[in-house]
C-alpha cells in the first residue's frame, strides 16, 4: 500500500501487471486498496464502503480500520473480523439481506457494532461479537437470524428498551447465548428436531415469540417473552424469572417447563392445548398479574396430579378463570391492596397440597366458579381465601383428603363439600354448604358458622361437631355412623333425619339438637338420638309444624324454644322419649304438646318440671308417663295420659291444672302434692276413668305458696283434688296429709268418688297471743281482702308473716318525725350562730348577705324492735342580717332541705320529704365580741311527705302511695360566754333551751286499692336542752386569716317523744294504733370547722358534723359563703 499525499481526492485508474487497481485520495491520504477476486479477503480501512460494489459471495471482510460496510444489496460472506477491537460498522442501508456463513468478530476482537437504518437482515451462521451490539434508528427495524449449525454466543446488545429490532430469528437448534440485553419485537424459531438451548446472561424482552422448537431458556437475568405462540409437541423449559403477555400453545403435548424457584409471569390469556408445570413436581411458580380479566384455556392444563407447580400467584383485581383442571403445591393472591377472584370451570378442579394465602390487609380475594377447590396436602392446610361469596355465588365444590386438617379463616359458600380421608375442618368464617358427602370421619371446628345443608353420612362414619351447625337434612348410612355435639354446642336441623346412626353427645349429657323447620320434621325409626349412657344436653323444638321421634331418645332436657305458638313432639308406638332434666318452653302465648302413642319418662335425679302439655285431649293422649324421679316432678300444664306410671319420686300438679288419666292410677305407697292457683277452681286435680288407689304410706300435700285465689277457709267448702270414675280404693283416713300454710290447716275426705279437702285455720299460730293483737287485729282485717287472704294463706312460716305484717304498715313515723325535728335543729343552729361567730371582725351597723349549702346521711339500725331505716338528705339556706347596734344583730333568712328515707326491709318503704322553711334571729353581745352573748331564732316549716310502699303478703304484691303536708316550728333561746385566753384560743362553753311542735294532716293511700290505708296522725310537741362548748383560733397566712373550729354538744329531749296514729284499710275494718317509739333522747354532735377571710371582706367557711346516738350515725357537711356590704 502507497499513501501519498495529496490536496485533493483525486482517482486514477491503470492496468498495472493486469491487476485493476484503485486509489483512493481522502484529504491528504491516499490509500490503495485492492479489490480481490471470488472468496479473497476484502480489508476494509477506515472508510465507507458499499456491500454491491465492492463484495462478493463468499468475501471475508476484514476491517483494518474503523470503517463502515453500508449492506445495499443481498450479499453472503464468510466472516467478517477486524485487526482492531472495537473497529467496524455493518449498516443496512436498505431493505436486504446479509448473510454471514460464520462469524462476525471474535472473543478477543470485536467489532463494533451493526446499525439498521433501513430494515434489512442480518443472517450468521456462527458466533456474533459486536462491542456496541445491533443498533436501529426506528424501532420494530431490522432482523437477525441466528442459524449456525453448532452453539452460537451472540456478545453484543441487540437493540435497547427504546429502540427495538424487528425480528430475532433462530433457524438452529443447537443453542445461542446471549451476553448483552436483546430487545426485539418478534423471536421466532423454525422448526427442527432437537432442544434449542437459550442461554441469557442480560434481560431478553420480545414483544411476541414464537417457539417452533423444542427451548430450554436458561441465564441469569429477566425474560420477558411477549405474546408466546408455542407450536404442537413442543416444550418450552423456563430457567429463570420470564414474563408473558399470552400464551397459544399448540396440542396436549406442548408443555410450558418452570424449574425450581423460578416463577412464569403472564398479565393475559392462556389459549390452545398444552400443559405447564413445574420441572419436577412441586417446583416453579405461576403468576398472573394481568389488569383485565384472565382465561386458561378448556383444554391447557396447569400441572397435574404427579407434577404440580409450587406456588399459582394472583394479583390481577379483573380475575382469573381455570378452565380446565390446576395442580399447585400453594396458591398466594399476592396483590398488595383490594380483591382478587380465582374462578374455577364446571367440571374442573383446582388441586391445592399447602397454603391458600392473601397478602391484601384491606379485602378478602374470592375463589368461585362451577368447578370444585381440592386440598391434598400431608401436612395442616390454611385457606385464607373465601370460598364463594354467597348462597347466589357458591364454589361449586370443596373436597378435602388431607388427614391433618384443614383451616378455612375466610367465608366459604359451597354447593357440595366432600370428604374423601379422615380430617379435621376449622371453619373460622361461614362454612356453608348445600349438600355435604362425609366419606369419612370428619371434625367439624373453629369460631364460625356452619351450615352444611343436605349431609349425607357414609356407614361407619362420624362427624364430630366442635361448633354450632346446621344441617338441611341428614341421611346417614348404618348403625354406626355417628354424630357427636361437643358440649355447648347445638346441632340445629331443618328437615328430616333418615337411613340408620346414632346423634349423641361427646359426653353424655353435653351437646344439643334443635329441630328447628318449617314442614313436618321426622327423625328415622332407626335412627336414635342419644341413649341411656350417653344422654344428649338439650333437645330444642321450635317447629310449629310438629316433630316425630320415630326412635328413642335420650335428653337432658327439652325446651319448646319457639317465641309465640305452639310446638308439638310426637313419640312413636313403642317409642321412648327420655328426659333426666327440665322440659320447658319460651312461648307466652300458647302451650306445646308431647303427644303420640309412645312414653315419656323422666327420670332424673334431680327435681324436674314440665312446662309443656302430655296429650292436647281425650282424643290425642300421650301414651305413657312414666316419672322415676326421687326428687319430684312438677307437672304445670293440663295433662291427657293413656297411662301413668310412677316408679319413684314425688308427683307435684299445679294449680288450675288437671292430669286426666284413661286408666287407674295407683297411689299406694306414693307421695302427691296439689298446688294451689288462681282460678275459681284453683286446686290441682289428678282425674281416673278406671280408679285410684290409696293405701296406709300413701302421702298428699297441699301446697298453697303459689295460691293467690280467694278461698274460704270456714270449715264448709270443699275442694276436689282427685275424680275416680270408678270409686277410691283405700282408707282416706290413713293417708298422711300435709300443708304448707303457717296460718291454716288441711283436712282430707272422701265425697262420693272424689277427694276432697277443706281449709281451716290453725289457732296455734293464728290468735292473738301467738300475734300480738296489733298484729293480729292487722292479719284479721286483711283476710276480708282476696288479694290479701289469698297472699296470707301463702305464707309458710313466720318470718314470712312477719315481713308481711311490717309491710302491711306504713314505715314507723319515729323516722319522718326525727327527721323533721333535726331540720328544724339545724336550721335555727345555723342562723343562731351565723351573727356571732362570723362578725367579730366586722364594723357595727355593717350588714350582710349569706348563704350556706349543706348535706347529710343518717343511718338508723334497729331500734325498739323496729327496723332501722337510712336517710340522705340535703339543701340550702340564704340570710341577710342587720347591725341595729354595737350590741346586737337581727336577720331572716330562708331555706329549703330535701331529704330521703328509706326502710331497712326486703321490701320496699320510702318517704320523700320537701322542707320549706322561714328563719327571724337575733344576737346579742359585747361590743368587744367577747364575754356573755344570747341567740335567739323562732322557724316555721311547711313539710311536704311523698310515701311509697311495697306491700308483700305471700304471694300478694302491690304498692302503695300517698301524699301529704305538715307544718312545724321551733324556737330556741341560747345563751354563752366567748373568752379569749393567753394563748389567743377563742373558748366558748354554751347553752339552751328549744321548743318545737308538729302538726301533720291525716292522709289515705292509693294504688294497692283494698291493702291501701288510711291513716290518722296527732300533732306532736315538746322541748329539748343541749349544753357544749367551742374552741377557735385565729392563724394568718399570707394576706389570708384562716380560723380552724371545734366544737362538741350534748342534745338531750326532756322526755320520749312519739307521735300517736292509727291506720286502717280503706275498704274498711278496724283502725289500729301505730304509734311511733320515742325519738332519740341522747344526742351528741362534734363538730369541725375551718373559716377563710381576708381580714373583713367576704369569708368562706367550711364545716363537718358527726352526730352519735343510740344505734344511730349521722354526719353533715356544710358549706357557708358571707357577703359583707
Amino acid at each position: 500500500m502507497v499513501l501519498l499525499r495529496l490536496p485533493k481526492i483525486i482517482k486514477i485508474r491503470k492496468l498495472f501487471k493486469k491487476k485493476l487497481l484503485n486509489c483512493y485520495l481522502v484529504g491528504a491520504l491516499v490509500t490503495f486498496s485492492p479489490t480481490v477476486a471470488s472468496s479473497s479477503t476484502v480489508s476494509i480501512p477506515a472508510s465507507t464502503i458499499k456491500l454491491a460494489s465492492e463484495f462478493s459471495s463468499g468475501d471475508v471482510a476484514n476491517f483494518t480500520g474503523n470503517g463502515t460496510i453500508n449492506v445495499d444489496a443481498d450479499k453472503t460472506l464468510d466472516s467478517i473480523t477486524t485487526t482492531t477491537s472495537g473497529n467496524g460498522i455493518i449498516n443496512f442501508t436498505t431493505a436486504n439481506t446479509l448473510t454471514i456463513s460464520n462469524g462476525i468478530g471474535s472473543s478477543s476482537n470485536s467489532l463494533s457494532g451493526a446499525a439498521f437504518t433501513a430494515d434489512g437482515t442480518l443472517t450468521v451462521g456462527s458466533d456474533l461479537y459486536l462491542s456496541s451490539g445491533i443498533t436501529t434508528a426506528t424501532t420494530n427495524q431490522g432482523n437477525l437470524t441466528l442459524s449456525g449449525s453448532t452453539s452460537q454466543t451472540i456478545s453484543g446488545a441487540i437493540g435497547s428498551s427504546s429502540l427495538s429490532i424487528n425480528t430475532l430469528l433462530i433457524n438452529q437448534s443447537s443453542g445461542v447465548v446471549f451476553s448483552k440485553a436483546v430487545y426485539a419485537n418478534n423471536l421466532s424459531t423454525t422448526s427442527n428436531s432437537g432442544t434449542l438451548f437459550i442461554t441469557a446472561n442480560d434481560s431478553l424482552y420480545f414483544s411476541n415469540s414464537s417457539f417452533n422448537v423444542g427451548t430450554n431458556i436458561s441465564g441469569s437475568s429477566t425474560l420477558n417473552l411477549g405474546a408466546v405462540t408455542l407450536a404442537s409437541a413442543k416444550t418450552l423449559t423456563l430457567n429463570l424469572d420470564s414474563t408473558l403477555s399470552s400464551l397459544s400453545s399448540g396440542d396436549s403435548s406442548s408443555t410450558i417447563s418452570v424449574a425450581s424457584g423460578k416463577t412464569l409471569t403472564i398479565n393475559g390469556n392462556i389459549t390452545g392445548s398444552g400443559i405447564l408445570k413445574g420441572a419436577s413436581s412441586g417446583v416453579g411458580n405461576l403468576s398472573f398479574t394481568g389488569t383485565t380479566a384472565q382465561t386458561v384455556s378448556s383444554t391447557y392444563q396447569i400441572g397435574d396430579s404427579s407434577n404440580r407447580l409450587d406456588t399459582i400467584y394472583v394479583s390481577n383485581l379483573s380475575g382469573v378463570t381455570f378452565r380446565n383442571d390446576a395442580y399447585a403445591t400453594s396458591l398466594n393472591f399476592n396483590q398488595s391492596s383490594g380483591a382478587s377472584s380465582l374462578s374455577i370451570a364446571s367440571g374442573k378442579t383446582l388441586d391445592i397440597s399447602e397454603n391458600i394465602s392473601n397478602n391484601s390487609t384491606s379485602a378478602t380475594s374470592t375463589i368461585t366458579g362451577s368447578g370444585g377447590l381440592s386440598l391434598t396436602g400431608t401436612s395442616a392446610q390454611t385457606v385464607d381465601a373465601s370460598l364463594g361469596s354467597g348462597t347466589s355465588d357458591r364454589l361449586g365444590g370443596l373436597t378435602i383428603s388431607n388427614t391433618a386438617g384443614v383451616t378455612l379463616n375466610e367465608d366459604a359458600y359451597i354447593t357440595t363439600l366432600t370428604t374423601s380421608a379422615a380430617t379435621t375442618i376449622a371453619a373460622n368464617g361461614v362454612l356453608n354448604a348445600s349438600s355435604s358427602a362425609i366419606n369419612q370421619n370428619t371434625t367439624i371446628s373453629g369460631s364460625g358458622t356452619v351450615n352444611l345443608g343436605a349431609v349425607t353420612l357414609a356407614s361407619a362414619k362420624t362427624i364430630t361437631l366442635n361448633l354450632d351447625s346446621t344441617f338441611s337434612s341428614l341421611s346417614s348410612g348404618d348403625s354406626s355412623s355417628t354424630i357427636s355435639i361437643a358440649s355447648g354446642k347445638t346441632l340445629t336441623l331443618t328437615g328430616n333425619i333418615t337411613g340408620s346412626g346414632i346423634l349423641e353427645g361427646a359426653t353424655s349429657g353435653v351437646g344439643n339438637l334443635s329441630f328447628s323447620g318449617t314442614s313436618a320434621q321426622s327423625v328415622s325409626s332407626t335412627y336414635q338420638i342419644g341413649d341411656s349412657s350417653n344422654r344428649l344436653g338439650t333437645i330444642y323444638v321450635s317447629n310449629t309444624s310438629g316433630v316425630t321421634f320415630n326412635n328413642d331418645a335420650y335428653a337432658t332436657s327439652l325446651n319448646f324454644n319457639q317465641s309465640s305458638s305452639s310446638s308439638t313432639l310426637t313419640v312413636a308406638s313403642g317409642k321412648t322419649l327420655d328426659v333426666s332434666g327440665n322440659i320447658s318452653t319460651s312461648s307466652n302465648s300458647a302451650t306445646s304438646i308431647i303427644t303420640g302413642s309412645g312414653t315419656l319418662s323422666l327420670s332424673g335425679t334431680s327435681a324436674q318440671t314440665v312446662d309443656a302439655s302430655l296429650g292436647s285431649g281425650t282424643s290425642n293422649r300421650l301414651g305413657e308417663l312414666e316419672i322415676n324421679n326421687s326428687s319430684g316432678v312438677t307437672l304445670n300444664n293440663d295433662n291427657y295420659l293413656t297411662t301413668l306410671t310412677l316408679t319413684s319420686g314425688n308427683l307435684t300438679i299445679a294449680g288450675d291444672t288437671t292430669t286426666d288419666v284413661t286408666n287407674a292410677i295407683d297411689l299406694s305407697s306414693k307421695n302427691i302434692t296439689f298446688q294451689v292457683g288462681s282460678s275459681s277452681n284453683p286446686f290441682a286435680k289428678i282425674k281416673s276413668a278406671a280408679g285410684i288407689t290409696l293405701d296406709s304410706s300413701t302421702a298428699i300435700n297441699i301446697d298453697y305458696s303459689t295460691n293467690t285465689a280467694a278461698l274460704n277457709y270456714d270449715d264448709s267448702t270443699q275442694y276436689i283434688i282427685a275424680e275416680s270414675g270408678s270409686g277410691i280404693a283405700g282408707t282416706i283416713s290413713d293417708v298422711t296429709v300435709t300443708d304448707n300454710s303457717y296460718l291454716f290447716n288441711s283436712s282430707l275426705s272422701v265425697s262420693g268418688s272424689n277427694i276432697v279437702t277443706k281449709l281451716v285455720s290453725d289457732t296455734s299460730t293464728f290468735s292473738s297471743a301467738n300475734l300480738g293483737s296489733s298484729n293480729y287485729q292487722i292479719v284479721s282485717n286483711a283476710l276480708n281482702y282476696a288479694g290479701l287472704s289469698s297472699g296470707l294463706i301463702s305464707i309458710s312460716n313466720s318470718s314470712q308473716l312477719s315481713n308481711a305484717i311490717q309491710s302491711l304498715k306504713p314505715m314507723n313515723n319515729s323516722a319522718q318525725l326525727t327527721s323533721v325535728i333535726s331540720s328544724n335543729s339545724n336550721i335555727i343552729k345555723i342562723v343562731s350562730s351565723h351573727s356571732r361567730e362570723d362578725r367579730a371582725k366586722e364594723q357595727k351597723l355593717s350588714s350582710s348577705v349569706w348563704g350556706r349549702v349543706f348535706g347529710s346521711s343518717v343511718n338508723q339500725q334497729e331500734r325498739q324492735n323496729t327496723v332501722g331505716y337510712k336517710e340522705n338528705s340535703g339543701g340550702i339556706i340564704f340570710g341577710s342580717d342587720h347591725s341595729v347596734s354595737d350590741n346586737s344583730v337581727v336577720g331572716v333568712a330562708a331555706g329549703y332541705n330535701r331529704a330521703n328515707i328509706s326502710g331497712d326491709t326486703t321490701y320496699q318503704n320510702k318517704i320523700g320529704i320537701d322542707s320549706y322553711q322561714l328563719v327571724l334571729y337575733n344576737s346579742n353581745s359585747a361590743k368587744s365580741n367577747l364575754g356573755f352573748y344570747n341567740d335567739n331564732a323562732a322557724n316555721l316549716t311547711l313539710n311536704r311527705y311523698t310515701t311509697n310502699r311495697e306491700i308483700q303478703v305471700g304471694t300478694f304484691t302491690s304498692n302503695s302511695n300517698a301524699s301529704f303536708n305538715s307544718t312545724s316550728q321551733a324556737i330556741r333561746i341560747g345563751f354563752g360566754y366567748n373568752a379569749k385566753n393567753q394563748y389567743d384560743y377563742f373558748i366558748d362553753p354554751n347553752f339552751g333551751v328549744e321548743y318545737f311542735r308538729i302538726g301533720q294532716n291525716s292522709y289515705q293511700e292509693t294504688g294497692a286499692e283494698n291493702a291501701s290505708l288510711k291513716v290518722k296522725t296527732q300533732g306532736v310537741s315538746g322541748y329539748f336542752s343541749d349544753v357544749g362548748v367551742k374552741v377557735s383560733k385565729k392563724f394568718e397566712l399570707d394576706q389570708y386569716f384562716l380560723t380552724p373550729k371545734f366544737s362538741a354538744n350534748w342534745r338531750r329531749a326532756l322526755k320520749d317523744y312519739s307521735q300517736k296514729s292509727t291506720i286502717s284499710f280503706v275498704g274498711g275494718g278496724s283502725a289500729i294504733n301505730n304509734d311511733s317509739i320515742a325519738t332519740q333522747r341522747n344526742i351528741l354532735n362534734l363538730g369541725s370547722a375551718i373559716s377563710i377571710d381576708q381580714g373583713g371582706d367576704d369569708s368562706l367557711q367550711l364545716q363537718f358534723d358527726l352526730r352519735l346516738a343510740d344505734k344511730l350515725v349521722g354526719n353533715t357537711f356544710w358549706a357557708k359563703y358571707i357577703f359583707l356590704f
